[in-house]
C-alpha cells in the first residue's frame, strides 16, 4: 500500500469512527474529526510518521513546515461551539 493510500485510509477510519459516536453534537463530531486528522499529521496516531505540512504559494514555492504540533495548537484555541 502506498503512503498516500495508507494516509487516506486512516482519514476514512477517523470519519467512520466519529460518524458513529452517539450522544455528541454535530459540532463535537466535526471537532473530533479535525483534531484527529491534525493528530495524524503530527505523527501521534495510527502508527503513522509525522508529515511535513507546507503552504505552497501560487508560484509553487513551498513555505516553512508548520507540522509537528498542529493538534496542540488547535486545542489551545478552545472550543468555538458557542460561536457556531
Amino acid at each position: 500500500m502506498s503512503d498516500k493510500t495508507e494516509f487516506v485510509e486512516h482519514v476514512k477510519g477517523i470519519v467512520e469512527y466519529w460518524s458513529q459516536q452517539q450522544g455528541q453534537t454535530d459540532y463535537e463530531k466535526c471537532d473530533g474529526v479535525a483534531f484527529s486528522i491534525l493528530n495524524l499529521l503530527d505523527g501521534y496516531s495510527g502508527g503513522m510518521p509525522p508529515y511535513e505540512v507546507r503552504p505552497v504559494d501560487e508560484d509553487g514555492k513551498a513555505g516553512e513546515d508548520i507540522g509537528g504540533s498542529l493538534h496542540e495548537t488547535y486545542s489551545s484555541l478552545g472550543s468555538g461551539e458557542e460561536e457556531a
